[in-house]
């Protein structure tokens, strides 16, 4: 997963596509294969060695292993992911011109040293590019493997179009994050969240993500800007990729960052920190917040998580003092069932306490579905989730300090009725419990009263 840069070039950003950029989409296109994809026929042969050669469009594979019907469509996958690439960028249409690739799918290495193919290449695990050369050894899913070959194919088209791909985070974030996707019915969608753990066998980004988090090992947004081409051992590898992957798609898709990257990653676009250190420049002012908004989304990213459901931006609004609720006082809110942590518009001071009481009912169909279950702010005990009742109101209160490790948000249970007491400064932050994957087919409101206790 590796890439090696020839130059350096200017890229220049499509401010009309950002919308489709920052989607869960990526919506590219290009029109550079349009006559000459559909025009060459594929060729296949054996090339001695062992070894098979399949040549269509500007793809050549060449491989140790049987070129069956899934091999067969990687010259179309190709195809499709260009033509999503180019919508992301405006690039010089000199830039598009002889974008041939040779692709080596590798089951034996000794089979391609033999032959030469490896000479020059240094050594490596899983994929590698190398000018207009990417390698994928065998994968023990299709799926992955299609992502490897995705994954180092954003770093191939990034190196043609603009003789880099930013700071390593970047690089192996974009790449990582253009290669998650879905080829249905010979359709392919770019930059996907997963849904389901069985659509993406062997991928395991979350399963990675969740652990780390669980044991309190999650990096700041801070150091994955820092990561460097290190590769101490192939666990620190994958964890590295896991980061970028995740430091990527909250900046694409986080509604008060996407600028600030969009800007960072114009000219020169290099394999220096050069990106990294503009993108912190650019948000200087409010790096503990979005620090805060890393924390909250690292704490439920996971299987169907949908940027606008369930990313938190605590620099939105500005935040009332408990203080200013007194006895005789206080605040009225709704809680909507659809949606992630949501603001409660109240800022805790250590020490401070507020009483939290909730009334109403909403509807969660994905206890059963088909038979939508309807519940109270208790929850549903049927099921559980992050060992709360589905569906329980809950709280969290958002720190935002610097630091040199994250503060990941806890969770604390409010069902209909209890009294926080902040153990230290920040936000107040409410939401149903329900993995944020689940949240799309939920509806209703509950009503929530927040006072100072008497």
């Amino acid at each position: 997963m590796d890439s090696i840069a020839a130059s350096s070039n200017a890229m220049r950003w499509n401010r009309r596509s950002q919308h489709a950029i920052f989607g869960l989409a990526f919506l590219f296109g290009c029109a550079l294969f349009s006559g000459t994809f559909a025009q060459r026929l594929s060729a296949q042969e054996s090339i001695g060695n062992g070894l098979r050669k399949l040549t269509r469009g500007n793809l050549t594979l060449i491989t140790d292993l049987p070129i069956d019907q899934e091999l067969k469509s990687w010259p179309d996958v190709l195809h499709q992911a260009t033509e999503r690439w180019d919508q992301l960028w405006t690039v010089p249409a000199e830039k598009k011109q002889s974008l041939e690739l040779t692709v080596f799918l590798i089951g034996d290495k000794s089979i391609f040293q033999s032959a030469g193919y490896l000479d020059g290449v240094p050594e490596f695990d899983d994929g590698y590019q190398l000018a207009n050369r990417i390698f994928v050894m065998e994968q023990p899913s299709e799926y992955y493997r299609r992502h490897l070959f995705l994954h180092e194919a954003t770093h191939w088209i990034m190196y043609r179009y603009f003789g880099g791909a930013g700071s390593p985070w970047f690089m192996e974030g974009m790449a990582d994050m253009f290669a998650t996707h879905r080829w249905t019915n010979g359709k392919l969608t770019l930059a996907v969240v997963p849904s389901d753990p069985r659509e993406v066998p062997h991928w395991g980004r979350f399963k990675r993500l969740r652990e780390l988090v669980e044991r309190d090992e999650a990096p700041t947004l801070a150091s994955v800007l820092r990561f460097g081409n290190q590769r101490e051992n192939r666990i620190d590898r994958i964890d590295r990729y896991v980061w970028s992957w995740a430091a990527c798609f909250f900046f694409w898709n986080h509604p008060e960052y996407q600028r600030a990257l969009a800007d960072a990653a114009s000219p020169p676009l290099n394999y220096s920190m050069d990106l990294s250190d503009r993108l912190q420049k650019n948000l200087a002012d409010r790096w503990a917040i979005v620090e805060a908004d890393w924390n909250g989304f690292i704490t439920e990213f996971d299987f169907g998580f949908e940027p606008q459901r369930s990313m938190v931006s605590l620099g939105e609004q500005p935040h009332l003092g408990i203080a200013s609720i007194s006895s005789s006082q206080s605040k009225e809110l709704f809680i909507d069932a659809d949606r992630g942590w949501q603001d409660s518009g109240l800022f805790l001071e250590r020490g401070e306490s507020v009483e939290i009481r909730a009334t109403g009912q909403w509807v969660i169909s994905t206890i059963d579905p088909g038979s939508p279950w309807n519940a109270s702010p208790e929850g549903v005990t049927y099921r559980y989730y992050r060992n709360q009742p589905m569906g329980r109101l809950v709280a969290t209160i958002a720190t935002i300090r610097g630091g040199d490790k994250p503060s990941v948000w806890n969770i604390i249970p409010i069902g209909s009725s209890t009294t926080i007491h902040a153990t230290e400064d920040g936000v107040l932050l409410l939401k149903l419990n329900e993995p944020a994957g689940k949240l799309f087919d939920n509806s209703g409101e509950l009503s929530v009263h927040l006072s100072t206790p008497r």
